[in-house]
């Protein structure tokens, strides 16, 4: 973190010498420049100062380990964050290779619906054809028997005669 500067004096941090402060609105200052010192404070956080830059009053943060990780995450090396960014893109790519899985699943599962679908009017149909020659039989049969039982009674009544 060679960049980390105070952006009113231009000073970097020195190990022992001063602490170094972010504010809510983005801006860097050592602590001489801010006017805070470290006894002053409560954990780490100010309740508000004066920014030098943007001249808004402001909460300030002490820059060190163990700081709040919404700030703590402007500090950190870029390729932590690409590798932590990479985790996310891959969770993309899997969340992706699921939906078209499942998207692959309801067109097969859809089109085998359909033949099935085919299948069983085919079936239907066929069934209905049969039906229906069973009961032209079924009639022929009936009309032949009438027939037949109309000729058993001529016979009948021409023995009797």
């Amino acid at each position: 973190m060679n960049w980390i500067h105070c952006n009113k004096c231009s000073s970097v941090p020195a190990t022992g010498k001063c602490f170094f402060w972010l504010t809510s609105c983005g801006h860097v200052f050592c602590g001489e420049c801010a006017g805070i010192e470290k006894g002053s404070i409560v954990h780490g956080t100010t309740n508000s100062v004066s920014c030098f830059v943007c001249h808004h009053n402001v909460k300030a943060v002490q820059i060190r380990r163990g700081m709040d990780q919404s700030a703590a995450v402007l500090f950190r090396p870029p390729n932590e964050l690409l590798q932590k960014l990479s985790q996310f893109y891959k969770i993309g790519e899997i969340i992706k290779f699921q939906a078209w899985q499942f998207a692959s699943f309801q067109r097969l599962r859809q089109g085998k619906d359909t033949s099935q679908e085919v299948y069983y009017k085919q079936l239907l149909q066929k069934k209905d054809r049969d039906l229906e020659k069973a009961l032209e039989e079924n009639k022929r049969l009936n009309t032949l028997l009438e027939s037949k039982e109309k000729e058993i009674r001529q016979l009948s009544q021409q023995q009797k005669e």
